[in-house]
């Protein structure tokens, strides 16, 4: 039975409505401790395009060199499931009927679902991405059963090559822009309206405006909250009000980090100064800006990406790193001379790829080194998460889905066993995605093309 002050607590979290995140990483762990509850399992999707280079051969696509671009893993490997020998057949089922190969591993990568063949529109399989399946069992009861970030995920390619997340046939595109995602998460709080298909693609509905500048909004979207912050202040214990001052001064700051007027390098297509790229519904990237803008956005949506899962706001995220194929945005930041779509196909600018490679992997590092080093109760935050880091190619080169680099980080609340590896030894990513699926206490006995799951799903535990 709950003492007094934990209903008086309880009673105080429910009347916050949109404010709740801000008592949430605060009080939690007091109501799982007085009902020998567990912390919520969580699912986070870090995805990546065109897999990891290695300048040897063929046969080290796939497989876990900790000595080549994933070596910022390396301290990490206890809490590492490797996954090998998995793949993307659908994806191959799709190139095969004349589909183009970044498109298919896109639309194949989480469904397992080959029945879409058309190149470069907005039509999706009919079969939920798998994260949208388990957003629809764990996602109920927060205040958004899912969030895709992006990180110029939305342009660059055709529309078919930067959808990952599907739900009703429906692609949900990634939030790009730091400024649209903090106010949606902290600001009015309003779910985004579902994506509408045009002519030109399926589209991400407004979000909600975000003020012009800093002062107009009052310095911070958290002044506004004011009277909820000393309530919260005066049903807290002397630990956890020194704890949520560090839980606003820890989101103020990252609020007064992201530029309202930062747009991603993006501009409609048509008013930019550049052409547009090719592809159905593609926004024009201002090269310059893109191109120096790339860490900054990166590191800002990891840290929301972080704070979404603190504060308890979602279950079910992902990230996605670019899209398939990008063209038109170089790495010169990174001294690197070309764009991702080019870098992929090696030759003469294979060590530029390797930089990128370096790079993007030590950002997925850096992230889940940071859940591992935040306190949970008597363990952290990625021992009660899974996250997944997967690719749509291998060797993007030849264009290959066998073999896809895939990943786990965590223990998803005791249910999966990190520290090993497994070999689906060329069978297709349907089982991996089932035995995913498992984690969630979903068993389904078929996701995707019923002919791809005629083996059976190992156990991650």
């Amino acid at each position: 039975m709950l003492s007094k002050s934990l209903i008086k607590r309880r009673e105080l979290m429910l009347g916050l409505g949109g404010a709740g995140f801000l008592a949430s990483s605060i009080f939690r762990g007091s109501f799982v401790e007085a009902q020998a509850a567990q912390f919520p399992t969580r699912l986070v999707i870090l995805f990546f395009p065109g897999g990891v280079y290695y300048p040897v051969t063929d046969a080290q696509y796939g497989n876990f060199t900790f000595d080549a671009a994933l070596k910022p893993f390396v301290p990490l490997k206890s809490e590492l499931l490797t996954i090998k020998g998995m793949n993307n057949d659908a994806a191959q089922s799709m190139s095969a009927t004349s589909n183009e190969p970044h498109g298919a591993g896109m639309r194949g990568l989480l469904t397992g679902d080959s029945s879409v063949k058309k190149d470069g529109v907005a039509e999706w399989a009919a079969t939920d991405t798998i994260d949208q399946t388990i957003a629809g069992v764990i996602g109920k009861g927060v205040k958004f059963p899912s969030l895709q970030f992006g990180v110029f995920s939305d342009f660059g390619a055709q529309i078919d090559q930067r959808r990952l997340i599907v739900k009703g046939s429906l692609a949900q595109p990634g939030v790009d822009s730091p400024a649209s995602m903090f106010s949606r998460l902290f600001g009015d709080g309003v779910p985004a309206p579902a994506p509408t298909t045009t002519s030109t693609g399926t589209m991400t509905a407004p979000l909600p405006p975000v003020m012009a500048d800093n002062s107009a909004r009052k310095r911070s979207i958290l002044d506004r909250l004011l009277t909820e912050v000393a309530a919260i202040k005066a049903a807290a214990g002397p630990g956890e009000q020194a704890k949520l001052n560090e839980h606003l001064e820890s989101l103020r700051s990252l609020e007064m980090r992201i530029p309202t007027t930062m747009t991603g390098g993006m501009l409609p297509v048509g008013t930019g100064p550049t052409s547009p790229v090719p592809g159905v519904g593609c926004m024009t990237p201002n090269i310059g800006a893109a191109s120096q803008e790339i860490p900054t956005i990166m590191d800002q949506q990891y840290d929301l990406l972080y704070q979404s899962i603190v504060c308890d706001l979602s279950r079910v995220s992902s990230i996605q790193m670019l899209c398939s194929a990008q063209s038109g945005l170089p790495f010169t930041w990174l001294g690197a001379k070309d764009d991702h779509h080019t870098l992929e196909h090696g030759g003469p600018l294979a060590t530029d790829t390797v930089k990128v490679d370096d790079y993007i992997m030590g950002q997925m590092a850096k992230f889940v080194t940071r859940l591992k080093n935040t306190t949970e109760g008597n363990g952290t935050v990625l021992d009660n998460t899974l996250v997944l880091m997967i690719s749509e190619l291998s060797n993007a080169e030849q264009h290959s889905h066998e073999n896809i680099l895939c990943m786990t980080a965590g223990k998803a609340s005791g249910k999966v066993r990190p520290g090993r590896e497994i070999d689906y030894q060329g069978q297709p990513n349907n089982l991996g995605l089932r035995s995913i699926l498992e984690v969630f206490g979903i068993n389904q006995s078929s996701i995707g093309d019923a002919n791809l799951n005629s083996g059976s799903p190992i156990s991650l535990a």
